[in-house]
């Protein structure tokens, strides 16, 4: 793995690209470095999960993101059912 200071030696630049996944958890899955200071980053968020989260939840107030982000858990974990969801909103 590169270190940053062999970066600044070679003159490179580090780059780290982040997949986002759907997962039930909030974590790192995984990190690799195809290339020299080239970084791949999966991360897994149940944020990401509704097909729609990247282009509307930017766009939300945070008051509206707490909402989303309140029945996107319940949704996780089947608390709440996409069915209901659809009527109710």
């Amino acid at each position: 793995m590169c270190h940053a200071a062999f970066c600044q030696l070679c003159l490179c630049v580090c780059v780290c690209e982040v997949m986002l996944v759907c997962g039930v958890t909030t974590e790192i899955r995984s990190v690799t470095e195809p290339q020299t200071c080239q970084y791949m980053t999966e991360l897994a968020s149940p944020l990401v999960c509704h097909p729609d989260s990247m282009l509307v939840y930017p766009t939300l107030s945070s008051e509206l993101q707490d909402v989303w982000d309140e029945l996107e858990g319940l949704r996780l974990h089947n608390i709440l059912t996409q069915q209901v969801l659809l009527t109710k909103w």
